[in-house]
């Protein structure tokens, strides 16, 4: 389904500063609201040096009965990734175990040692 087919209002993002001292750092979304006055209370002294942060209109699109909008996706870290490899290498085992038949209460035998 593309954006133009989803359902989509317009919301308002409170942008922050994450270096809230100089405003050296990116600006990350603090919180997506649904009214203007809204995002204006929530912004009120919250930027830099205890400023009023920025707002920014922005479009919202309805997915699965969840609205979404702008936000940061923090990138992996190598120690993430090898993390992540473990996660994935246990989901596999565990298909794996299933797919041979074994119950819940095996697989769980196993976990125990």
């Amino acid at each position: 389904m593309n954006k133009d087919q989803l359902e989509k209002k317009t919301g308002w993002v409170v942008w922050v500063n994450v270096d809230s001292t100089e405003g050296r750092g990116p600006s990350v979304p603090r919180v997506t609201c649904e009214t203007e006055a809204t995002a204006s209370r929530f912004a009120k002294g919250k930027g830099v040096q205890g400023s009023d942060a920025t707002i920014k209109e922005t479009d919202l699109y309805l997915i699965d009965y969840q609205w979404y909008g702008p936000v940061i996706i923090e990138p992996s870290t190598n120690i993430d990734d090898v993390a992540q490899e473990n996660i994935n290498a246990y989901r596999e085992a565990l298909k794996k175990a299933e797919s041979l038949g074994l119950t819940d209460d095996e697989i769980s035998l196993l976990r125990k040692g």
